[in-house]
């Protein structure tokens, strides 16, 4: 049912018919299911109509630059509404043209259809009190949560570092925003989690299917390594798809932890975090804590600011959680070849792409 479910998703997101501004067919999830098989990293501004464009075939060995978003929040002098979970990326790819990749959820339930205002339901750019958007694209919503995978055209004077995030809803006010980071994304540092199974002691009923892809991410402006996710996780505990704004610590979380097995919590060891690579820096918190998954929905998470080399996250453990926190299911991240966890010759690039993932 969940796979059902999912695929109605991507069929919706695949069948939306265009707005007047013509902008490029969504990937979705049908397509980030069928197309994307990266990790996308980086949200950014845009603005002026979209043209479709194919993107260049990049090397695989080379680091590429994006935008990401770094969280999403109600956006300043909004009255707090549902939240707004997931990720933005932005990819400039040569002048003027841009590609960009999200996947979303807690977004207005009620843009499920284009027969709204031509201002509503858009992913865009704005400024962090102003109400006008100029958009990147439309989105379509199903169970709560869209996703795009297209290439536009910006306009010659708009700068993509210094734009603000923002998703509209149905009466085209900025529900959510979100500031933006460049990172330099590696497109070979890349893993593809998938063989799961019970965390340690867990007897309960949720199971966990699926894959996690992971990649590297370095923040450009101080250096410091994190991990891009793309969660295509199905299962796990249903009350994980309507999560409130201030959820339990863990609550549908999914964590890179330091152990080397899932034979017993022991082994799995704490979850991965150089904290000491962030010593002194203003508001520092667990950077797991915003990484929740959706049992019904594909979702990209920003960069993980771990402060760890991708060395130390191979062979390494993955735990998912309840909506409680407590954790259901574990897989062991392996650098070797075989099995449903891969070295970074056979995992997706980084971020996702179209064409990129297998149906």
């Amino acid at each position: 049912k969940s796979r059902n479910r999912r695929s109605l998703h991507r069929a919706a997101m695949q069948n939306r018919e265009p707005d007047a501004r013509s902008f490029a067919p969504p990937l979705t999830l049908p397509a980030m299911a069928s197309a994307l098989r990266v990790l996308v990293l980086i949200v950014v501004a845009g603005g002026g109509g979209a043209s479709a464009a194919e993107a260049p075939p990049r090397d695989a060995a080379t680091q590429t630059e994006w935008l990401a978003t770094v969280g999403f929040e109600t956006c300043p002098g909004r009255s707090e509404g549902r939240p707004v979970r997931g990720a933005v990326y932005i990819e400039q790819l040569e002048e003027r043209h841009v590609h960009l990749t999200y996947a979303l959820s807690g977004l207005d339930p009620l843009c499920s259809n284009l027969l709204t205002p031509s201002s509503s339901c858009m992913v865009g750019a704005g400024g962090a009190v102003s109400d006008h958007v100029i958009p990147w694209d439309r989105y379509r919503t199903y169970d709560g949560g869209a996703a795009a995978d297209l290439d536009f055209t910006i306009a010659e004077n708009r700068s993509l570092r210094s734009e603000t995030a923002v998703v509209t809803d149905r009466s085209g006010a900025p529900a959510a925003c979100s500031a933006l980071e460049a990172f330099s994304v590696s497109e070979t540092e890349t893993v593809e989690v998938g063989a799961w199974e019970r965390y340690p002691g867990y007897t309960g009923d949720f199971e966990v299917s699926g894959s996690v892809i992971l990649g590297q991410a370095t923040r450009l402006r101080d250096g410091r390594f994190g991990l891009g996710a793309a969660l295509w996780l199905q299962g796990g505990d249903p009350a994980c798809a309507k999560l409130g704004p201030t959820p339990a610590a863990d609550a549908c979380g999914v964590h890179v932890h330091v152990g080397s097995s899932c034979s017993s919590a022991e082994d799995v060891g704490g979850r991965l975090w150089d904290q000491g690579r962030f010593e002194g820096q203003a508001g520092l918190e667990d950077p797991w804590a915003r990484v929740r998954y959706h049992p019904k929905l594909d979702m990209l998470m920003s960069p993980i600011m771990t402060g760890a080399e991708f060395s130390r996250v191979l062979g390494g453990t993955l735990v998912v959680s309840d909506a409680k926190g407590a954790p259901i299911a574990c897989a062991e991240i392996s650098a070797g070849p075989g099995g449903e966890s891969e070295p970074s010759a056979h995992a997706p690039s980084f971020p996702p792409r179209r064409g990129a993932r297998g149906a």
